[in-house]
Parts: structure tokens; sequence; C-alpha cells
């Protein structure tokens, strides 16, 4: 399945790959950053895309029409913020 996210930069890239990686299911994931686009091969047996996008949603980031969570938003870095975000930082900034 390839889900939208709202991932900003490599941190995002590792901290969505690595959630994805203890789901139960989940065979592997890989996140593009100029699409911003995360596909999952997974075990239809074991989950299913509702679940991987909750689970992305509940560590801060939008996917596909599923709004992140704000508090788990709230607590990511800087440069992992929306760049309308005031918060946003870029790297090197």
């Amino acid at each position: 399945v390839k889900i939208q996210t709202s991932a900003q930069c490599g941190m995002c890239k590792d901290r969505i790959e690595e959630t994805l990686a203890f789901e139960k299911g989940v065979k592997k994931s890989e996140l593009d950053l100029e699409t911003k686009t995360v596909t999952v091969w997974f075990k239809l047996s074991k989950t299913n895309a509702d679940n991987i996008r909750l689970a992305l949603t509940k560590v801060g980031y939008n996917a596909d029409d599923m709004p992140a969570d704000q508090k788990a938003y709230q607590k990511l870095p800087a440069c992992c913020k929306k760049p309308d975000d005031p918060d946003h930082q870029s790297h090197g900034q």
C-alpha cells in the first residue's frame, strides 16, 4: 500500500520506517521523501492499511486523509513539523 504522509526530512524517514518495522504484520516500509509517500508491504492476515495509517498518526504524521495525533505532532523535532507551522525549522537553521 502507498500512503501519503506529512514527512519532511531524513529524521522523519527514520522515525516512520522504524515505527512501521514494529507494527504487527508489516514486512517492509520505504519512505520516498521527495513525494512524501511511504510504501508498505504487509501480511493481509495480520493487519490492514487503516491500522498502518493509524500507527503513522500516533507518531505525529498525517496518513492520507487521517490527521496526525496533535500531542504526538507537538513532540516532533522542529525539522519534522510542516513548513507552514511557525515552529518548523529546516536542518541547518
